[in-house]
């Protein structure tokens, strides 16, 4: 019995999954901000008690493994790297644009998927998929102008920085923008156990998120 604990603090909301074999069982979601490390623990304890299990019936720890906020990701690396030293089991992290494509998808049938993660100011960071859910670049910071994205057609983007992007968008023929966060660890399901039985794991000692960028402070 396959059993996993998926946890997503990349973004606002501290969300925590829990996993069956690809599936997602169980879901818990808190959108207060600066709460992952206050809620991580009592989420997950909460969790396996309503699946009626123990830790010792968890196979794998999944997480998302951004970009996305600098501290959130800190904080969610070090909850799941010490689930997983506690309980040996393996470490499987799954790109976050990935899981936001993953719920673009589930919304709208399109050609491309765009996430967008709100990097402050003008900046995003972003990786185009197609409808394979193949990703066609790699993931990247990108400063917005209205013709950034202007060579996709029929494209679903999403994520916390889809409004502003929208405002800017010179030609939105043909586009559909989901004006979501989308983060949700129930999105980490399928492609983490993927990863889970293809012995795609993480050096639990030697792991580190994709901040992308460095943390400035600002």
């Amino acid at each position: 019995m396959a059993y996993a604990i998926g946890i997503e603090t990349s973004g606002k909301s501290c969300s925590v999954g829990l996993f069956h074999e690809g599936n997602c069982v169980q879901i818990r979601e808190n959108p207060r901000e600066k709460s992952h490390a206050e809620l991580l623990a009592i989420i997950t304890k909460d969790i396996l008690a309503l699946e009626k299990i123990t830790t010792k019936d968890l196979k794998y720890i999944a997480l998302s493994h951004g970009p996305g906020s600098y501290t959130g990701l800190r904080i969610g690396a070090s909850f799941a790297k010490g689930l997983s030293y506690a309980l040996d089991i393996p470490l499987v992290a799954v790109d976050t644009t990935y899981c936001i494509a993953v719920a673009l998808q589930k919304k709208q049938i399109c050609d491309y998927y765009i996430p967008l993660i709100d990097a402050r100011r003008n900046e995003v960071y972003t990786q185009v998929f197609d409808s394979t859910l193949s990703p066609l670049e790699p993931i990247k910071a990108v400063i917005l102008d209205p013709n950034t994205f202007a060579k996709y057609k029929n494209v679903s983007f999403g994520g916390d920085a889809c409004t502003k992007w929208k405002q800017q968008c010179a030609d939105k023929k043909n586009k559909y923008f989901l004006e979501e966060d989308l983060r949700s660890a129930k999105f980490l399901s399928m492609a983490s156990y993927e990863k889970y039985q293809k012995g795609n794991w993480e050096n639990t000692a030697y792991y580190e998120p994709n901040y992308l960028k460095q943390f400035t402070g600002r």
